[in-house]
């Protein structure tokens, strides 16, 4: 892996000096993970995940024992971080979505790199700020978007995300149906509908917008309606 990759890849990590990324990267772990692989569940307390490379899926089990999607997870994003500052275990599930590769800063490593950089700190609550916003983001999107609204805007987020208007989903359509709070028939016929009217063609999990501009305003559209 190249050089504290995973250290530049990581927000909070932005602003520390090269020294200090240099000795991140003597301290981390790297592990790989099948899909399918869970890398982090409930009870485990082991410290912070980074993932260098694929993507994964962070996700809860309901009382009635249903799977709730919380969000895809990829190059940069970091899991874990919550359960840095206290004794609290975690309370979601972290699986492969596709073969990942895997930073793991410790527990106590990063405890000692905070006490060494307090700024990181703020850099956390930034983070935890960011995560909180696009939680209650989703929630908003649920309770006063139409179905087709929410699956554009999920669309436009991962071609945005993915810097590219060609991209995979990242799950099956019953996990996006999950997290989009409707049922997979729903989401084929709305996907669809689209394909139709000629904003998007699909080959399997394969997505491709035709025309990004169309697109947004298409969503925008809908969110308006």
């Amino acid at each position: 892996m190249p050089k504290h990759v995973c250290a530049h890849l990581v927000p909070i990590f932005s602003h520390l000096s090269e020294d200090n990324l240099t000795k991140i990267n003597h301290i981390v772990s790297h592990t790989t993970y099948k899909k399918g692989d869970v890398l982090s569940s409930p009870y485990d307390n082991i410290g912070l995940f980074i993932i260098a490379k694929g993507r994964a899926k962070e996700y809860q089990i309901s009382v009635a024992g249903r799977e709730q999607l919380l969000r895809i997870i990829g190059p940069g994003d970091v899991v874990g971080e919550e359960t840095l500052f206290s004794d609290e275990l975690p309370t979601t599930y972290v699986e492969a979505l596709t073969s990942v590769s895997v930073c793991l800063l410790k527990k106590e490593d990063f405890k000692k790199i905070l006490l060494e950089n307090p700024s990181i700190a703020l850099e956390l609550l930034g983070e935890f700020n960011r995560r909180l916003q696009a939680t209650q983001k989703q929630t908003v999107s649920i309770a006063t978007e139409s179905v087709s609204s929410r699956i554009a805007s999920f669309l436009l987020d991962l071609a945005s995300d993915e810097a590219t208007n060609t991209f995979q989903l990242p799950f099956t359509m019953k996990e996006l149906a999950n997290y989009l709070a409707t049922s997979p028939e729903t989401v084929s016929r709305r996907l669809k509908e689209m394909e139709e009217a000629g904003y998007i063609k699909r080959q399997g999990r394969q997505i491709k917008v035709i025309d990004l501009d169309d697109f947004s305003d298409y969503v925008f559209d809908l969110k308006n309606e």
